[in-house]
């Protein structure tokens, strides 16, 4: 034990000397005691570098006070009296009153209207403001002198981003697809259904406000030529040259179109796939799955059919909530807050539904679902959108094909074959176009567009027509287009694509099915067929 103190011991003198000498420090110096004292001042430097840091501290400029502006008016007051006088008169009525002086522009001296006012004992403040208003005329005082124009200068600040987006939907096609009847003679056999819309033609706010205003000024009444309108859409502002009433119903526009288009809504989606069991092979039941909705939470009710008490607004059915059968109680439980069950008419897909509910019982609603048959979920898109802009939720690949091959074979001493390949791509996957409008009242109306696209993977494969090779993609698409009306934080089910798929099972004995050539001997394919309906479940919150 001795030994190896003394041996630790030796290392450590050893290891001070090595330091020393590579510090150029005497012998006897303690090495420790020269680390702490470098540390110490490190530290205290550190610390001198902080307080001077803090000695140079942000400092906010001294705002100078504003002398308030003095209207010689408002000491004054007068009384005047005109019937029909021209307005030039009744301004120079009230300059001799009041001993100000007066400047009118040329531009009033065209067409000058005629009022009739009748002030007593009132401030002339207020008298000049009533006649110009009267009068639809700009005035100002500078300078003990009352000036007087025809047009109002004002600068507006729009603060807009500017944008251009336009959204639209097509949803049919070719129906019998222009099948030959016979002979050229016979003519054709054909059949479509389109339903086509655009949600929004215009959608960058400029062009927008910009047309608003220009019609506005032009309703205004003025001859004269002189108002005009120009938008800076890099600064965001707009000046206005126009009549006074002009520029104050201007003004209240822009606020209000401010106001609008700075609404935002939350749009949160769920996106689940429902294998459906045996006994629900037609789709999930939502009339039952409404009803059971509402008994979970203590309301009892029953939904009546479609086509007792079915109204057509626009594209959609709606079953009106005043219809349903409530319980002993007399009244429907505010909290579940039905909206509306929508069905599509006839002209559309007949297996699309939209249910809304209330807020908080979207999770039941999925719990519900179970019910029917295996719930997977696939994705949980969000995004933000604002009023009347459209929103795009895209979930899927896109795979490329081959859509076009050229050969081009040059003649001569070489022969030389060139190929030219032309590739687009087709989208597999889930499209969810939404366009919210916010009414002032917090309910939301939605456009829906959910595009749902299977692309076979053995279509994709390079298949030989003549000397080429090209891919004929087989695209199996499901598409719905609605427009519903909710409330704030309510939760709307689509629902209604349905397709069947096949799967096959292979089974067999283990490695000997895996065996080349007899291993199919050892096996056994077995092929099932399923039924899916695609649910989206989307919230829209205001933000």
């Amino acid at each position: 034990m001795m030994k190896d103190s003394e041996s630790f011991a030796a290392k450590q003198a050893a290891l001070s000397k090595d330091m020393s000498v590579i510090l150029g420090t005497p012998p006897d110096r303690d090495i420790h005691k020269l680390f702490v004292e470098e540390s110490e001042n490190f530290r205290a430097r550190q610390d001198e570098l902080f307080r001077d840091l803090n000695k140079s501290e942000y400092v906010p400029p001294v705002i100078e006070p504003v002398p308030p502006t003095h209207n010689p008016l408002q000491d004054i007051n007068v009384s005047l009296e005109m019937d029909k006088e021209d307005v030039r008169h009744v301004l120079q009525a009230l300059a001799k009153m009041t001993d100000m002086n007066l400047l009118i522009h040329p531009r009033v001296l065209k067409d000058p209207p005629y009022i009739s006012v009748s002030f007593r004992n009132v401030d002339a403040a207020t008298v000049f403001k009533e006649i110009l208003e009267l009068a639809d005329l700009h005035g100002v005082i500078q300078d003990n002198v009352l000036r007087v124009d025809l047009y109002q200068e004002a600068t507006l600040d729009l603060g807009f981003l500017e944008t251009q987006i336009t959204s639209s939907f097509s949803v049919g096609g070719d129906v019998l697809g222009s099948a030959n009847a016979g002979d050229a003679s016979g003519g054709q056999l054909t059949g479509s259904f389109n339903l086509n819309g655009q949600a929004g033609s215009v959608t960058n706010p400029y062009d927008a406000i910009e047309t608003v205003v220009t019609n506005v000024m032009s309703t205004s009444g003025d001859t004269g030529g002189g108002q005009s309108v120009s938008v800076n859409r890099m600064t965001g502002t707009m000046f206005l040259r126009a009549r006074p009433s002009a520029v104050r119903n201007i003004t209240k526009l822009v606020d209000r179109y401010k106001e609008v288009l700075g609404r935002q809504v939350l749009i949160e989606t769920r996106v689940m796939e429902v294998t459906l069991s045996d006994q629900y092979r037609a789709g999930v039941d939502w009339y039952f799955l409404r009803n059971n909705l509402a008994t979970s939470r203590g309301v009892s009710m029953t939904i009546p059919q479609p086509w007792e008490t079915a109204t057509t607004v626009g594209t959609t059915t709606q079953v009106a909530d005043t219809d349903l059968n409530f319980g002993s109680k007399g009244q429907i439980n505010s909290e579940v807050n039905f909206a509306s069950l929508s069905i599509p008419a006839i002209t559309s897909n007949p297996a699309g539904l939209a249910l809304a509910i209330g807020g908080k019982y979207g999770l039941a609603a999925v719990d519900l679902l179970k019910q029917f048959g295996d719930v997977q979920v696939l994705s949980n898109p969000s995004v933000r959108a604002r009023h009347g802009m459209p929103a795009m939720i895209s979930v899927g690949t896109s795979k490329a094909y081959v859509s076009e091959t050229t050969v081009t074979t040059t003649g001569g001493t070489t022969t030389t074959t060139d190929y030219e390949v032309t590739t687009n791509t087709v989208f597999d996957g889930l499209m969810i176009g939404v366009v919210p409008f916010i009414r002032d009242d917090g309910k939301i109306q939605l456009t829906i567009n959910p595009i749902k696209s299977d692309v076979s993977a053995a279509s994709l494969e390079l298949t030989t027509i003549g000397t080429t090779q090209l891919s004929l993609p087989q695209v199996d698409l499901k598409e719905m287009s609605t427009v519903l009306e909710v409330n704030n934080k309510d939760t709307v089910l689509l629902g209604g694509l349905i397709d069947k798929y096949k799967a096959t099972t292979k089974t067999g004995v283990p490695v000997l099915s895996e065996l080349p050539i007899i291993g199919r001997a050892f096996s056994t394919d077995s092929e099932s067929e399923s039924t899916r309906e695609l649910v989206i479940m989307i919230r829209a919150t205001i933000l």
